[in-house]
């Protein structure tokens, strides 16, 4: 997705969540670390992925006998087909 693409999202996303309540929107404006927030959202959206493994995958994932970026990359070509 184009970062436009993103943004208009995000953009009508946030004008439902502040439609009929603007200082949702005034509170959203005034806090300071969505960025912080939005890399400890991606590390917990990886973790949950870490979580759903079975142990024997997860083992193979830790000592290295299984790279989880290049099986990552394989699914990701299967999905673009």
């Amino acid at each position: 997705m184009e970062t436009n693409e993103i943004t208009e999202g995000l953009f009508h996303q946030l004008t439902g969540y502040g439609r009929g309540r603007p200082e949702n929107l005034e509170r959203l404006i005034a806090y300071p670390h969505w960025r912080e927030r939005a890399e400890a959202e991606l590390e917990r959206r990886a973790t949950e992925l870490i979580e759903s493994l079975d142990t024997e995958t997860l083992a193979a994932v830790a000592d290295g006998s299984v790279d989880i970026h290049a099986v990552a990359r394989r699914a990701l070509a299967e999905t673009k087909q």
